[in-house]
Protein backbone atom coordinates (compact mmCIF):
# COMPACT_ATOMS: atom_id res chain seq x y z
CA UNK A 1 0.00 0.00 0.00
CA UNK A 2 1.26 3.35 -1.25
CA UNK A 3 1.27 6.24 2.05
CA UNK A 4 -1.88 7.71 2.04
CA UNK A 5 -3.89 5.20 -0.33
CA UNK A 6 -7.50 4.52 0.75
CA UNK A 7 -8.50 1.56 2.24
CA UNK A 8 -11.02 -0.97 0.36
CA UNK A 9 -14.31 0.30 2.56
CA UNK A 10 -13.06 3.85 1.70
CA UNK A 11 -12.84 3.43 -2.20
CA UNK A 12 -16.57 1.67 -1.81
CA UNK A 13 -17.51 4.55 -0.72
CA UNK A 14 -16.47 6.75 -3.18
CA UNK A 15 -17.63 4.36 -6.15
CA UNK A 16 -21.02 4.94 -4.10
CA UNK A 17 -21.08 8.67 -4.14
CA UNK A 18 -20.56 9.41 -7.71
CA UNK A 19 -23.63 10.01 -10.03
CA UNK A 20 -23.03 7.25 -12.39
CA UNK A 21 -26.36 7.07 -14.23
CA UNK A 22 -25.56 10.70 -15.10
CA UNK A 23 -22.43 10.09 -16.58
CA UNK A 24 -21.67 8.12 -19.87
CA UNK A 25 -19.17 5.75 -21.31
CA UNK A 26 -18.48 4.77 -25.33
CA UNK A 27 -22.00 2.99 -25.19
CA UNK A 28 -24.48 4.21 -22.97
CA UNK A 29 -24.96 5.69 -19.27
CA UNK A 30 -22.46 4.35 -16.77
CA UNK A 31 -24.87 2.69 -14.76
CA UNK A 32 -22.66 -0.62 -15.51
CA UNK A 33 -19.76 1.21 -13.65
CA UNK A 34 -19.64 0.13 -10.31
CA UNK A 35 -19.96 -3.64 -11.00
CA UNK A 36 -17.34 -3.82 -13.23
CA UNK A 37 -14.94 -1.95 -10.51
CA UNK A 38 -15.94 -4.38 -8.18
CA UNK A 39 -14.14 -7.00 -10.16
CA UNK A 40 -10.51 -4.58 -9.83
CA UNK A 41 -11.87 -4.42 -6.09
CA UNK A 42 -12.36 -7.88 -5.06
CA UNK A 43 -9.16 -9.67 -3.55
CA UNK A 44 -11.01 -12.87 -4.53
CA UNK A 45 -11.60 -12.25 -8.20
CA UNK A 46 -10.44 -14.66 -10.96
CA UNK A 47 -7.73 -14.00 -13.78
CA UNK A 48 -10.52 -14.50 -15.92
CA UNK A 49 -12.93 -12.22 -14.28
CA UNK A 50 -10.24 -9.50 -14.22
CA UNK A 51 -9.40 -10.15 -18.04
CA UNK A 52 -13.16 -9.57 -19.15
CA UNK A 53 -12.89 -6.20 -16.62
CA UNK A 54 -9.62 -5.00 -18.58
CA UNK A 55 -11.51 -5.91 -21.32
CA UNK A 56 -14.12 -3.63 -20.55
CA UNK A 57 -12.20 -0.79 -19.70
CA UNK A 58 -10.82 -0.48 -22.82
CA UNK A 59 -14.00 -1.34 -25.02
CA UNK A 60 -16.45 0.92 -22.59
CA UNK A 61 -14.20 3.31 -20.98
CA UNK A 62 -11.74 4.28 -23.03
CA UNK A 63 -12.86 3.05 -26.60
CA UNK A 64 -10.26 3.35 -29.12
CA UNK A 65 -8.89 5.79 -27.04
CA UNK A 66 -11.90 8.01 -26.86
CA UNK A 67 -12.51 9.94 -23.34
CA UNK A 68 -16.10 10.19 -21.81
CA UNK A 69 -17.48 11.65 -18.88
CA UNK A 70 -17.20 8.46 -16.72
CA UNK A 71 -13.40 7.68 -17.88
CA UNK A 72 -12.24 10.30 -15.37
CA UNK A 73 -13.92 8.57 -12.30
CA UNK A 74 -13.51 5.09 -13.19
CA UNK A 75 -9.94 5.53 -13.58
CA UNK A 76 -9.44 7.64 -10.80
CA UNK A 77 -10.90 4.96 -8.69
CA UNK A 78 -8.90 2.46 -10.29
CA UNK A 79 -5.35 4.59 -9.12
CA UNK A 80 -6.89 4.15 -6.03
CA UNK A 81 -7.19 0.44 -6.31
CA UNK A 82 -3.68 0.10 -7.39
CA UNK A 83 -2.11 2.29 -4.89
CA UNK A 84 -4.36 0.06 -1.79
CA UNK A 85 -3.28 -3.07 -3.72
CA UNK A 86 0.52 -2.33 -5.37
CA UNK A 87 0.93 -5.83 -6.33
CA UNK A 88 -2.82 -5.67 -8.52
CA UNK A 89 -2.33 -8.05 -11.53
CA UNK A 90 -4.51 -5.27 -13.69
CA UNK A 91 -1.95 -2.60 -12.52
CA UNK A 92 0.12 -2.47 -15.96
CA UNK A 93 -3.56 -1.97 -18.05
CA UNK A 94 -4.38 0.47 -15.52
CA UNK A 95 -1.33 2.45 -16.04
CA UNK A 96 -1.29 2.03 -19.67
CA UNK A 97 -5.02 3.45 -19.48
CA UNK A 98 -3.18 6.78 -17.40
CA UNK A 99 -1.01 7.06 -20.43
CA UNK A 100 -4.01 6.84 -22.97
CA UNK A 101 -5.66 10.11 -21.36
CA UNK A 102 -2.31 12.00 -21.87
CA UNK A 103 -2.70 10.85 -25.02
CA UNK A 104 -5.98 12.66 -25.41
CA UNK A 105 -4.44 15.63 -23.56
CA UNK A 106 -1.71 16.26 -25.79
CA UNK A 107 -4.45 17.48 -28.28
CA UNK A 108 -6.75 19.08 -25.95
CA UNK A 109 -5.78 22.47 -24.60
CA UNK A 110 -8.94 24.64 -24.79
CA UNK A 111 -10.86 24.53 -21.20
CA UNK A 112 -13.56 26.84 -21.78
CA UNK A 113 -16.85 25.87 -21.07
CA UNK A 114 -19.72 28.27 -22.23
CA UNK A 115 -21.58 26.96 -19.22
CA UNK A 116 -20.77 25.68 -15.77
CA UNK A 117 -21.61 21.84 -15.50
CA UNK A 118 -24.53 21.32 -13.36
CA UNK A 119 -22.74 19.23 -10.76
CA UNK A 120 -19.20 17.94 -9.40
CA UNK A 121 -16.65 16.62 -7.47
CA UNK A 122 -15.99 17.68 -4.03
CA UNK A 123 -12.18 18.41 -3.35
CA UNK A 124 -10.29 15.23 -3.17
CA UNK A 125 -13.49 12.72 -4.51
CA UNK A 126 -12.74 10.83 -7.67
CA UNK A 127 -13.44 13.92 -10.58
CA UNK A 128 -16.29 14.35 -12.37
CA UNK A 129 -18.98 16.70 -14.09
CA UNK A 130 -22.30 16.15 -14.69
CA UNK A 131 -24.38 17.98 -17.47
CA UNK A 132 -27.77 16.74 -17.77
CA UNK A 133 -30.27 17.41 -15.53
CA UNK A 134 -32.30 13.78 -15.30
CA UNK A 135 -30.38 10.15 -15.48
CA UNK A 136 -29.86 9.16 -18.43
CA UNK A 137 -32.81 5.77 -18.70
CA UNK A 138 -31.42 2.14 -19.11
CA UNK A 139 -32.44 0.97 -22.66
CA UNK A 140 -31.73 -1.49 -24.88
CA UNK A 141 -32.28 0.34 -27.80
CA UNK A 142 -29.40 1.45 -29.22
CA UNK A 143 -30.36 2.63 -32.12
CA UNK A 144 -32.58 5.28 -30.59
CA UNK A 145 -31.05 8.53 -30.81
CA UNK A 146 -30.62 10.37 -27.42
CA UNK A 147 -29.28 13.71 -27.59
CA UNK A 148 -28.90 13.56 -23.43
CA UNK A 149 -26.41 10.85 -24.14
CA UNK A 150 -24.02 12.79 -26.07
CA UNK A 151 -24.58 15.42 -23.80
CA UNK A 152 -23.61 13.59 -20.82
CA UNK A 153 -20.01 12.37 -22.61
CA UNK A 154 -19.11 15.75 -22.12
CA UNK A 155 -15.32 15.63 -20.53
CA UNK A 156 -13.08 18.79 -19.87
CA UNK A 157 -9.05 19.07 -20.21
CA UNK A 158 -9.18 19.73 -16.40
CA UNK A 159 -11.09 16.81 -15.33
CA UNK A 160 -8.51 15.13 -17.20
CA UNK A 161 -5.31 17.02 -15.36
CA UNK A 162 -6.62 16.55 -12.36
CA UNK A 163 -6.76 12.69 -13.09
CA UNK A 164 -3.03 12.45 -14.35
CA UNK A 165 -2.30 14.77 -11.07
CA UNK A 166 -4.05 12.23 -8.81
CA UNK A 167 -1.79 8.91 -10.89
CA UNK A 168 1.37 10.89 -10.52
CA UNK A 169 2.58 8.83 -6.82
CA UNK A 170 1.09 5.93 -8.21
CA UNK A 171 3.29 6.27 -11.23
CA UNK A 172 6.34 6.82 -9.13
CA UNK A 173 5.63 4.08 -7.29
CA UNK A 174 5.63 1.55 -9.97
CA UNK A 175 8.32 2.73 -11.45
CA UNK A 176 10.40 0.60 -9.47
CA UNK A 177 7.55 -2.88 -9.24
CA UNK A 178 8.70 -6.47 -9.74
CA UNK A 179 6.68 -6.87 -12.71
CA UNK A 180 8.50 -5.59 -15.59
CA UNK A 181 5.25 -4.98 -17.57
CA UNK A 182 3.51 -2.69 -15.06
CA UNK A 183 7.11 -0.62 -15.04
CA UNK A 184 7.29 -0.81 -18.86
CA UNK A 185 3.46 0.64 -18.02
CA UNK A 186 4.77 3.11 -15.35
CA UNK A 187 7.33 4.68 -17.57
CA UNK A 188 4.77 5.61 -20.61
CA UNK A 189 2.11 7.05 -18.49
CA UNK A 190 5.03 9.18 -16.49
CA UNK A 191 6.50 10.42 -20.05
CA UNK A 192 2.72 11.31 -20.18
CA UNK A 193 2.54 13.45 -17.52
CA UNK A 194 5.73 15.37 -17.51
CA UNK A 195 4.21 15.98 -21.20
CA UNK A 196 0.86 17.39 -20.08
CA UNK A 197 1.01 18.14 -16.37
CA UNK A 198 4.87 19.39 -16.07
CA UNK A 199 4.94 21.57 -13.05
CA UNK A 200 3.28 18.46 -10.81
CA UNK A 201 5.11 15.86 -12.59
CA UNK A 202 8.68 17.50 -11.68
CA UNK A 203 9.21 14.16 -9.35
CA UNK A 204 9.04 12.26 -12.72
CA UNK A 205 11.81 14.28 -14.68
CA UNK A 206 14.66 11.56 -13.24
CA UNK A 207 12.87 9.15 -15.96
CA UNK A 208 15.40 10.45 -18.03
CA UNK A 209 18.17 7.86 -16.19
CA UNK A 210 16.48 5.19 -17.34
CA UNK A 211 17.91 5.42 -20.42
CA UNK A 212 20.68 2.37 -20.50
CA UNK A 213 18.73 0.78 -17.77
CA UNK A 214 18.79 -2.87 -18.06
CA UNK A 215 15.77 -2.95 -15.18
CA UNK A 216 13.67 -1.52 -18.16
CA UNK A 217 12.14 -2.80 -21.27
CA UNK A 218 14.71 -1.09 -24.10
CA UNK A 219 11.48 0.02 -25.57
CA UNK A 220 10.83 2.46 -22.85
CA UNK A 221 14.75 3.85 -23.27
CA UNK A 222 13.59 4.73 -26.74
CA UNK A 223 10.40 6.51 -25.33
CA UNK A 224 12.36 8.81 -22.72
CA UNK A 225 14.78 9.74 -25.11
CA UNK A 226 12.51 11.07 -27.73
CA UNK A 227 10.14 13.00 -24.97
CA UNK A 228 12.79 14.55 -23.04
CA UNK A 229 14.48 15.50 -26.14
CA UNK A 230 11.18 16.88 -27.01
CA UNK A 231 11.08 19.19 -23.68
CA UNK A 232 14.30 20.42 -24.37
CA UNK A 233 16.70 17.98 -22.53
CA UNK A 234 19.95 17.12 -23.61
CA UNK A 235 19.55 13.64 -24.73
CA UNK A 236 22.81 13.84 -27.15
CA UNK A 237 25.60 12.68 -24.85
CA UNK A 238 23.88 8.85 -25.42
CA UNK A 239 25.24 9.11 -29.34
CA UNK A 240 28.49 8.00 -27.53
CA UNK A 241 27.58 4.97 -25.54
CA UNK A 242 29.13 1.62 -26.35
CA UNK A 243 25.83 0.23 -26.24
CA UNK A 244 23.98 0.28 -29.59
CA UNK A 245 20.78 0.40 -28.10
CA UNK A 246 20.89 3.31 -26.51
CA UNK A 247 22.73 5.19 -29.38
CA UNK A 248 19.52 4.37 -31.33
CA UNK A 249 17.34 5.33 -28.87
CA UNK A 250 19.59 9.35 -28.40
CA UNK A 251 18.98 9.25 -32.39
CA UNK A 252 15.20 8.88 -32.27
CA UNK A 253 14.92 11.98 -30.65
CA UNK A 254 14.33 15.38 -31.91
CA UNK A 255 16.68 16.59 -29.26
CA UNK A 256 19.77 15.33 -31.45
CA UNK A 257 17.93 15.94 -35.17
CA UNK A 258 21.26 18.05 -36.27
CA UNK A 259 23.80 15.55 -35.16
CA UNK A 260 25.76 13.77 -37.90
CA UNK A 261 25.37 10.72 -35.71
CA UNK A 262 21.96 10.43 -35.38
CA UNK A 263 21.59 9.67 -39.21
CA UNK A 264 24.44 6.98 -38.86
CA UNK A 265 22.29 5.30 -35.78
CA UNK A 266 19.05 5.30 -37.97
CA UNK A 267 20.74 3.96 -41.34
CA UNK A 268 22.22 1.14 -39.31
CA UNK A 269 18.93 0.17 -37.66
CA UNK A 270 16.50 0.18 -40.65
CA UNK A 271 19.24 -2.00 -42.62
CA UNK A 272 19.02 -4.65 -39.93
CA UNK A 273 15.61 -4.78 -39.32
CA UNK A 274 16.48 -8.12 -37.66
CA UNK A 275 18.39 -6.90 -35.02
CA UNK A 276 15.81 -3.53 -34.53
CA UNK A 277 12.90 -6.50 -33.67
CA UNK A 278 15.04 -9.02 -31.79
CA UNK A 279 16.40 -5.81 -29.38
CA UNK A 280 13.29 -4.11 -29.50
CA UNK A 281 10.58 -6.55 -29.14
CA UNK A 282 8.00 -4.73 -28.09
CA UNK A 283 9.01 -1.23 -29.84
CA UNK A 284 8.88 1.72 -28.13
CA UNK A 285 6.79 2.04 -24.78
CA UNK A 286 4.88 5.56 -26.21
CA UNK A 287 4.55 4.29 -30.13
CA UNK A 288 2.20 1.99 -31.88
CA UNK A 289 3.03 -0.39 -34.87
CA UNK A 290 6.59 -1.59 -35.71
CA UNK A 291 9.21 0.59 -34.47
CA UNK A 292 11.29 -0.12 -37.99
CA UNK A 293 7.93 2.90 -39.25
CA UNK A 294 9.00 4.90 -36.50
CA UNK A 295 13.01 4.65 -36.98
CA UNK A 296 12.63 5.08 -41.10
CA UNK A 297 9.89 7.82 -40.09
CA UNK A 298 12.49 9.71 -37.79
CA UNK A 299 15.75 8.79 -40.97
CA UNK A 300 13.27 10.41 -43.88
CA UNK A 301 12.35 13.56 -41.64
CA UNK A 302 15.81 14.48 -41.47
CA UNK A 303 17.21 13.84 -44.96
CA UNK A 304 17.04 15.68 -47.98
CA UNK A 305 16.39 13.01 -50.90
CA UNK A 306 18.83 15.00 -53.40
CA UNK A 307 21.21 15.32 -51.30
CA UNK A 308 21.37 11.92 -48.97
CA UNK A 309 24.64 9.60 -48.93
CA UNK A 310 24.50 6.47 -50.52
CA UNK A 311 24.14 5.15 -46.95
CA UNK A 312 20.85 6.18 -46.15
CA UNK A 313 19.44 5.34 -49.33
CA UNK A 314 21.11 1.65 -48.99
CA UNK A 315 19.39 1.36 -45.59
CA UNK A 316 16.04 2.37 -47.02
CA UNK A 317 16.77 -0.03 -49.85
CA UNK A 318 17.95 -2.89 -47.65
CA UNK A 319 14.43 -2.63 -45.29
CA UNK A 320 12.33 -2.89 -48.10
CA UNK A 321 14.20 -5.44 -49.76
CA UNK A 322 13.74 -7.22 -46.19
CA UNK A 323 10.50 -6.19 -44.70
CA UNK A 324 8.00 -3.85 -47.08
CA UNK A 325 4.92 -6.24 -48.45
CA UNK A 326 1.49 -5.33 -49.49
CA UNK A 327 0.13 -4.09 -46.33
CA UNK A 328 3.32 -1.78 -45.42
CA UNK A 329 2.36 1.03 -47.93
CA UNK A 330 1.06 3.65 -45.64
CA UNK A 331 3.87 3.79 -43.37
CA UNK A 332 7.01 2.41 -45.11
CA UNK A 333 7.55 2.32 -48.78
CA UNK A 334 5.01 4.37 -49.76
CA UNK A 335 6.56 6.74 -47.44
CA UNK A 336 9.43 5.99 -48.70
CA UNK A 337 8.54 7.20 -52.29
CA UNK A 338 6.60 9.89 -51.37
CA UNK A 339 9.60 11.53 -49.87
CA UNK A 340 11.81 10.56 -53.14
CA UNK A 341 9.49 12.38 -55.23
CA UNK A 342 8.52 15.27 -53.37
CA UNK A 343 8.61 17.49 -56.34
CA UNK A 344 5.81 15.61 -57.19
CA UNK A 345 3.54 15.29 -54.88
CA UNK A 346 -0.09 16.46 -55.17
CA UNK A 347 -2.95 16.75 -53.25
CA UNK A 348 -5.72 13.62 -54.09
CA UNK A 349 -8.46 12.96 -55.67
CA UNK A 350 -6.37 14.37 -58.91
CA UNK A 351 -8.22 15.01 -61.79
CA UNK A 352 -6.29 16.71 -64.15
CA UNK A 353 -3.79 14.77 -67.13
CA UNK A 354 -0.69 12.75 -65.45
CA UNK A 355 2.47 14.67 -65.25
CA UNK A 356 5.53 13.44 -67.63
CA UNK A 357 7.69 10.85 -66.48
CA UNK A 358 10.43 12.85 -64.64
CA UNK A 359 13.48 12.19 -67.18
CA UNK A 360 16.73 12.34 -65.71
CA UNK A 361 15.62 10.39 -62.38
CA UNK A 362 17.64 10.96 -59.50
CA UNK A 363 20.30 8.46 -57.82
CA UNK A 364 18.19 8.01 -55.32
CA UNK A 365 14.61 8.10 -57.63
CA UNK A 366 16.46 5.24 -59.58
CA UNK A 367 17.64 3.30 -56.16
CA UNK A 368 13.99 3.48 -54.67
CA UNK A 369 11.86 2.72 -58.00
CA UNK A 370 14.92 -0.42 -58.73
CA UNK A 371 14.37 -1.65 -55.49
CA UNK A 372 10.31 -1.74 -55.84
CA UNK A 373 10.40 -3.44 -59.40
CA UNK A 374 12.10 -6.30 -57.57
CA UNK A 375 8.96 -7.15 -55.44
CA UNK A 376 6.64 -9.25 -56.95
CA UNK A 377 4.50 -8.93 -53.43
CA UNK A 378 4.53 -4.94 -53.66
CA UNK A 379 2.72 -5.48 -57.34
CA UNK A 380 -1.04 -6.48 -56.46
CA UNK A 381 -3.91 -4.88 -59.32
CA UNK A 382 -6.16 -5.28 -56.55
CA UNK A 383 -4.37 -2.61 -53.80
CA UNK A 384 -6.10 0.13 -54.02
CA UNK A 385 -3.34 1.82 -51.67
CA UNK A 386 -0.73 0.98 -53.36
CA UNK A 387 -2.28 2.63 -56.36
CA UNK A 388 -3.37 5.62 -54.69
CA UNK A 389 0.92 5.86 -53.32
CA UNK A 390 2.16 6.00 -57.32
CA UNK A 391 -0.99 8.32 -58.14
CA UNK A 392 0.26 10.36 -55.16
CA UNK A 393 3.92 11.32 -56.77
CA UNK A 394 2.10 11.40 -60.28
CA UNK A 395 4.03 8.26 -61.78
CA UNK A 396 1.53 5.22 -63.31
CA UNK A 397 1.36 1.94 -60.79
CA UNK A 398 2.83 -0.09 -63.44
CA UNK A 399 5.67 -2.31 -63.10
CA UNK A 400 7.06 -2.19 -66.54
CA UNK A 401 6.91 1.41 -67.22
CA UNK A 402 8.36 2.13 -63.98
CA UNK A 403 11.27 -1.00 -63.94
CA UNK A 404 11.99 0.36 -67.77
CA UNK A 405 12.43 4.18 -66.25
CA UNK A 406 14.74 2.95 -63.57
CA UNK A 407 17.36 0.93 -65.63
Amino acid sequence: MIQGAKSIEEIRLSIANVPWDHLAHAYHGAWDVPAHLEAFLAPDSSQETLDKAVDWMWASILHQGSIYSASTPALWILIDIISARTDHPAAAPILFAIQTITDGLLFRTDDSQPIEPIRQNARGEPVYQVWIQKALVMSEDDTEENEEYFEACRVTPGQLQALVRHAIPVISHCLKHSDPDTRTAAVAAGLGAVQVVPDDAKSLFGLIDIVGDSNYDTGTWISVAMVFGALGQDVSKFLGSSDRRVRLSAAMSIGTQGDPRSITELASAISEPEWLEAEFPNGAAHLDMHLRFHVLGALLDRTDPDATDSVAVNAICTLIDKRSGSWTVDNEWGRVLHWAFQNRLTKLPRDLPPAPLPDPLTSTQAAILRTLCLKDELWDPKNGNASLAYKRIQLPYDRRVLCALAR
